[in-house]
């Protein structure tokens, strides 16, 4: 980001974060003072291999998870013990924690009155959300036999409820999916990036640099790189040993996927 940005303009600032992690067999999560702001509006990526803490981090930020030290604020308020502060954040985790017997508008409902969405705007808010992601017409399907994908956007309209300023998407899209429900889903994450600040988390180069106006590029657990794409590409095409930021990143995927 550059120094001539106001903090005003600073949708989320993220200080030294610090997260110790045992050792498992999804690999070793540990964060070290991970720093990095991004500004308000507009789809900004944190790029990094498998198991590279991206949802340890992505819990932390949604105040899922606590940090050994660090700081997170959100719009220049700390978030720390403040309810108001995380109220402006929605989050679609990597992996569906609804409750499978539950239809897809119980399950919004719940999520809306856990949020406390006050109980004149949640219908409306619901209503919309669900029209804004296409998932309208199945929302009477219980959620355990609905497609992964439709999970996925379920996920996406529980967390505009609440109108959040913010939204962490972890691996929302990923490369496996078919051409049409990637295209699907990259099409909202756009949209809702006009209108929000999107934080989302990905493995995969060609989706960050296709979707994101600029990335954190996170290597064991420290920040390796920041900034747009063009402004990393120059540098790195300047240095001792030049390449591309995709052959870096390439190098750092294929390490860590040795280790």
């Amino acid at each position: 980001m550059s120094e001539a940005v106001e903090t005003k303009d600073i949708a989320l600032f993220v200080k030294d974060i610090t997260k110790k992690c045992e050792e498992n067999i999804y690999g070793k999560a540990s964060l070290s003072g991970i720093s990095f702001s991004f500004e308000k509006k507009g789809i900004h990526g944190i790029l990094a291999p498998k198991n590279s803490g991206k949802t340890q981090l992505m819990n932390i930020i949604a105040g899922c998870d606590g940090c050994d030290s660090g700081e997170i604020e959100i719009f220049g308020i700390s978030a720390k013990d403040n309810i108001d502060a995380k109220k402006r954040i929605g989050y679609v985790q990597k992996y569906n924690v609804f409750y499978p017997n539950m239809t897809a508008l119980e399950t919004m409902n719940f999520v809306g009155e856990t949020r406390r969405v006050e109980s004149g705007k949640l219908y409306r808010q619901i209503k919309e959300a669900m029209e804004l992601v296409g998932i309208d017409g199945i929302k009477n399907k219980l959620v355990k036999n609905m497609t992964d994908h439709d999970v996925k956007k379920l996920s996406l309209a529980a967390a505009l409820l609440g109108n959040p300023d913010i939204l962490l998407l972890d691996e929302i899209v990923i490369p496996r999916m078919s051409g049409d429900r990637k295209s699907e889903l990259m099409g909202l994450i756009q949209m809702l990036g006009r209108m929000k600040t999107v934080v989302l988390t990905t493995d995969d180069y060609k989706l960050a640099r296709e979707l994101c106006d600029d990335i954190v590029i996170i290597s064991d657990g420290c920040v390796l790189a920041k900034g747009s794409f063009e402004s990393l590409d120059e540098k790195l095409s300047r240095s001792e040993t030049p390449m591309s930021l995709e052959a870096l990143y390439n190098s750092l995927a294929s390490a860590s996927a040795a280790n």
